[in-house]
């Protein structure tokens, strides 16, 4: 009589019935076999587990080894089974072990637990994701549970994947105060729903890095969903002029056309630009406009530096990401923010774009304006091109807007597509078609914004109309009647945007598209720049001017005649990059009174 158990946990063999007498013992990872010479009343386990009436180390024998090693599935059968076998598959022979052998299910396990990224530079109120994947070997019942244990303030969602995995996601709370946390995350399985059985060797642990700074104008619109409102209150827009850079001596020697401006702890960061003109990356001191670094962007080994463009740039971190354009010279580049030395440059394809600053979130980089698809992604540490897709490529001068674990596209002629790209994968997850849009070009100028309530808004280059795309119905919401300019702002369900046909900066309801209040810009002059909100004040730049709204009294409540591109430092420092794509181009920079 040939007899199997499981190993118990504490590593007594489970039988029940008469006892045998051992002859001989075999072992296939935690099962445990053994022939007796006496056959017993109860059979325990019959060795002949695919029920063709012989025991085969061919067949049997090679069956229970692959289940001892963690294998599930067809893998334990294929080439495996006799050929009057009566269980073929391995569900059947699960069954067999489970049911009529009465086998415990706890085994003893294999485990690894990775998190990507496993350093996060966030701001507070970003919600930023931690992907986890979690493995065990060997199989465990369906009923089984992965808990994570002690972090209930990430808001932990399980999802079990085939092979012994597991996803989990962990959502950053918005409530981190600033500094360095380090985040310690173990998880365990139980065999039953209710979490009360322990699977043995189940638990494993990591850990996450947490790099909270201050709110700042990070990228092209302040935040990777690139709404334009930054978390500040003013009880009075009382600005006083810092600087101003360069200084007119300065621009006369090396006259610049500056890109849009950005800005984190401290350090402001600009890039100088002119198509076959020498290039470089720019990084100012924020209280005083002093020069921090300046380092020329060069091409491949080849190019003498003088590029078709370089662009906007983008800091997370202690890194500064600028992308630059030409055929063999289109390009992400990474700077050390403190010192300006590059660390890496990649290529990728797509001809003499004109493109915006990148977007950076958990630890990967967003560009927009590929001919391999409307978002590349890259590894944000070493340069690595991750992937690249979306919906109507070889659209140039759009911003990639992410939301938690999804990034979205805005591309398109007559018509516009919206698409929304795993950020890990790079797989679409949809696509919303806007029909009402108007072939102008191939660029885009300007970015799609996420709201709330699983909402996306954005704005067409011809004939500029606001659309809201529903994510969770993949719809069209609403759509605006008329066009606005330049690139809106959100906040707390309102979108803000300039109305090109009457000049007035218009708020919108979220929901609905219906406009709920509208300030007129003084004189017959055009908008020129972004929309940038913040708890208290809405701010816009006209030819003649930048004004700051209040949003309780819907007036001007202070204005400069500098205009330009807009930017709010967390330290309070309003940046005007002047002047309405005119050049020579000048920062200019103002500070905030305390409220």
């Amino acid at each position: 009589m040939i007899n199997c158990s499981w190993r118990s946990r504490d590593g007594v063999n489970m039988a029940r019935g008469t006892r045998p007498i051992l002859t001989s013992v075999a072992v296939f990872g935690s099962i445990v076999c053994f022939a007796s010479s006496i056959a017993t009343a109860q059979s325990i386990c019959n060795l002949d587990v695919d029920g063709d009436g012989r025991f085969l180390a061919t067949t049997d024998a090679l069956i229970l080894t692959r289940m001892a090693l963690g294998m599930t599935g067809a893998s334990v059968v294929d080439g495996a089974l006799g050929s009057n076998a009566t269980r073929r598959t391995y569900e059947d022979i699960r069954s067999y072990m489970d049911v009529q052998c009465q086998f415990a299910t706890t085994q003893v396990g294999s485990t690894t637990l990775s998190a990507y990224p496993p350093n996060i530079p966030l701001s507070p109120g970003d919600g930023a994701q931690i992907t986890l994947r979690y493995f065990f070997a060997p199989a465990v019942p369906d009923t089984a549970r992965l808990r994570v244990i002690g972090l209930d303030e990430f808001s932990p969602v399980v999802t079990r994947l085939p092979n012994g995995v597991w996803g989990i996601t962990l959502t950053t709370p918005t409530s981190l105060p600033i500094g360095q946390r380090m985040v310690s995350i173990g998880v365990r399985l139980y065999s039953d729903s209710s979490l009360s059985t322990v699977i043995d060797n189940s638990f494993a642990s990591t850990n996450v890095s947490l790099s909270v700074a201050r709110r700042d104008w990070a990228g092209f619109q302040g935040s990777a969903k690139q709404t334009g409102y930054v978390p500040m209150s003013f009880s009075s827009v009382a600005f006083t002029k810092l600087w101003f850079w360069p200084s007119e001596q300065e621009s006369q020697n090396d006259p610049l056309w500056l890109t849009t401006v950005s800005s984190l702890n401290g350090g402001v960061a600009v890039t100088a630009t002119g198509r076959f003109q020498p290039q470089s990356v720019i990084v100012l001191e924020e209280h005083n406009g002093t020069l921090r670094w300046r380092t020329p962007v060069t091409g491949n080994s080849a190019n003498t530096g003088q590029l078709h463009g370089v662009f906007g740039p983008t800091i997370s971190g202690d890194t500064v990401y600028v992308a630059s354009s030409g055929h063999s010279d289109t390009a992400l580049h990474a700077y050390d923010f403190a010192n300006g030395v590059r660390r890496w440059r990649t290529p990728f394809y797509t001809q003499w774009p004109t493109l915006l600053a990148p977007t950076a979130f958990g630890g990967r980089v967003f560009v927009g304006g590929s001919d391999q698809g409307p978002i590349v992604a890259f590894d944000g540490a070493d340069g690595s091109l991750l992937w690249s897709g979306g919906a109507q490529s070889g659209y140039d001068k759009h911003a990639i807007a992410i939301d938690q674990n999804t990034a979205y596209s805005f591309t398109g002629g007559d018509t516009s597509v919206l698409s929304a790209m795993d950020i890990v994968t790079g797989n679409q997850s949809f696509s919303i078609n806007d029909l009402q849009s108007s072939w102008s070009g191939y660029s885009m100028n300007g970015a799609p914004i996420v709201g709330d309530n699983g909402y996306i808004y954005a704005r067409t280059y011809s004939p500029g109309h606001i659309t809201a795309f529903n994510t969770s119905a993949r719809s069209i919401a609403w759509r605006s009647g008329i066009g606005y300019v330049g690139q809106p702002a959100y906040r707390q369900g309102i979108v803000y945007a300039q109305n090109g046909q009457t000049q007035q900066l218009s708020a919108l309801d979220s929901l609905s598209g219906a406009v709920l209040w509208s300030w007129g810009a003084p004189g017959a002059f055009s908008f020129c720049s972004n929309v940038l909100v913040t708890d208290t004040h809405v701010f816009t730049s006209t030819a003649a001017g930048t004004h700051a709204i209040n949003l309780s009294t819907r007036q001007s409540e202070w204005s400069t005649p500098e205009n330009g591109s807009l930017a709010l430092s967390g330290g309070r420092t309003l940046l005007i990059k002047s002047s309405c794509d005119a050049a020579p181009s000048t920062v200019h920079a103002f500070r905030v009174l305390p409220p």
